[in-house]
Parts: structure tokens; sequence; C-alpha cells
């Protein structure tokens, strides 16, 4: 058993996944993404803010067993939903909800051993049309102005001026 805990540990830091928060309820439209989250890390914009309608766990590799958990109540308090991906899936989604925060577990892990107690914010803007903003070094307060424009921006000419400069793609 020491062996596989060790095994999954040692996996996840090899090709860890990607959560992305949507703005609306059916895992489309603009999100916010925690690149390369490890296991039981909360993405959250913390406190109780909202950070989605839906998400969804991206590059999950062919054979891993994960449970994708989204959470109300403020960062990742009360679980209010999952998601499990089968082995088969690269992608999985939790569609419709006011979520505060998001992880993912291993299957096959107890409930008793998995704790999100620490946090990590987005740390890119993806809108619609493709376009991708870096907001990993934006400050908390700049963070919880702009972000929420972001999110609801119709296009790149929607992105509040001080965005426009961290756009990556």
């Amino acid at each position: 058993m020491k062996f596989s805990a060790a095994f999954l540990s040692l996996a996840s830091m090899a090709s860890a996944i990607d959560l992305w928060s949507y703005s609306n309820r059916d895992c489309g439209g603009n999100a916010g993404v925690c690149r390369s989250i490890n296991p039981n890390i909360c993405c959250s914009t913390g406190g109780s803010s909202g950070l989605g309608s839906s998400a969804s766990a991206h590059g999950i590799p062919i054979g891993w067993l994960i449970e994708l958990r989204a959470f109300t109540g403020g960062d990742c308090t009360n679980l209010a939903a999952t998601a499990g991906s089968g082995g088969g899936q690269t992608s999985i989604c939790i569609r419709g909800g006011f979520f505060t925060g998001m992880s993912y577990n291993f299957y096959g892990r107890k409930r008793g051993e998995t704790v999100e107690s620490d946090c990590q914010r987005p740390d890119t803007l993806v809108l619609t049309d493709g376009s991708e903003y870096d907001i990993s070094g934006l400050d908390d307060e700049t963070f919880s102005v702009l972000y929420p424009l972001g999110l609801n921006a119709t296009g790149p000419e929607d992105v509040p001026q001080e965005l426009k400069s961290l756009q990556i793609k």
C-alpha cells in the first residue's frame, strides 16, 4: 500500500491536472484556470466570492481515476458536487451551481485522508475566443477587482486595460 501511495504522489507531480471554472453553467464560456494543480489543493478566488457556475478538469492522463469536487460556502468548505473520470476520459465537467472552490483527488483515497486546506487562486483567465491572460502576478486587491471583469468580458475588447498587458495568447 505504501508503494501505491508513493507512486500516486510521484505520478501527480509528473502530470498535474488543470482545473477550469467557467462563467456559465455548462463548462463553456470564459474561465479562470488553475494550471498544473496537484491533488487536494483548493482552486478558489478566496473566501465566499463565487469562482464560477461550472467546473472542469482537463489534461487527465488516460487510466487515471480521479474525482473532481466542487464546493460552496467559501473556498473548499462544503462539498456540493462530484464527477469521476472513469479512467478513459481526459476531461470531466460538473455543470450548474455557484461554486466557491474546486479540487480533485484519486479514487480509492478515504475521504478522511483528504483536506483541501491549501488554496491556490486561478493563474490564467481564458476567454471563449482563446485569448489567455496571465493573472498569477496580480496582488489580491487588483485580482479581486479585475478577475470578475475579465470573466464577464464578451471579448478581448471588453477586457480591462490592466489585463490587456498580461495577454499571453
